[in-house]
């Protein structure tokens, strides 16, 4: 998941970006068939709307979204590319991004760096965060996210859930989140989703989420994701 502050010398006006490790883990890699401790994980998305925080980065517009990223046992590093636009300024968003994954049974964790780079834009932005998730039955987990800036020193928590099982093989997701002032708004920002989704045949996901905030209008996306890996597709073989 980010807040960020996007200055563009080509007359970009300042936006609420999303989280790029929010993104990822929404592209989570297909699990490994094999087990090699290296992996390679790589998808693309197409989405009806690029929204990070309740705000829009694409006013309102389709994206398409791609990621490729190397793991080895916990450690992994990538990169994650998404079109932006902001008053009529067409951009990109590249984020290159590394840590490690440990877990422990039911407890996963999830520490690393992000570094935003958009071509139109000369400044530096990036995230120190650090995330976790707990199982507590076979269908429901519940986590947290926290990421600072270090550059532009904002912060941002998110609180996640998710359940599985439910009808149709559909999963139903949510996360609340908080910049606790640090934006510089009149009051804290609060961000919140929820949405179902449905993979079919491990590779092809769908996913359809309502977005809000106490700073900008409710929003449905629509979400078409592809996902896998080396090691998926090898055992497929």
């Amino acid at each position: 998941m980010r807040l960020f502050t996007l200055l563009s010398v080509a007359g970009i006006a300042c936006a609420t970006t999303a989280h790029a490790a929010d993104q990822m883990a929404n592209a989570a890699p297909v699990a490994a068939a094999e087990t090699s401790p290296f992996d390679l994980a790589f998808g693309v998305a197409f989405v009806s709307n690029y929204i990070s925080q309740g705000a829009t980065l694409t006013e309102n517009k389709p994206a398409v979204q791609a990621y490729i990223e190397a793991s080895y046992d916990m450690f992994y590093a990538g990169t994650w590319v998404s079109n932006i636009r902001a008053e009529d300024v067409k951009d990109a968003e590249i984020d290159l991004y590394a840590g490690i994954r440990p877990s422990f049974g039911a407890l996963s964790l999830d520490f690393g760096y992000v570094h935003y780079y958009y071509p139109k834009d000369p400044n530096n932005y990036g995230e120190l965060y650090a995330k976790g998730s707990y199982a507590l039955t076979e269908q429901f987990s519940a986590g947290a996210a926290y990421y600072h800036d270090v550059f532009v020193d904002t912060d941002w928590l998110d609180l996640t859930a998710s359940v599985s099982g439910l009808p149709w093989e559909t999963s139903l997701s949510g996360k609340v989140g908080t910049d606790f002032g640090s934006q510089g708004f009149d009051t804290d920002k609060v961000a919140w989703d929820l949405g179902l989704s449905r993979t079919f045949a491990e590779v092809v996901t769908v996913d359809v989420r309502y977005h809000d905030s106490n700073y900008d209008p409710g929003r449905v996306v629509a979400k078409l994701s592809f996902d896998t890996s080396w090691s998926a597709l090898q055992g497929g073989q």
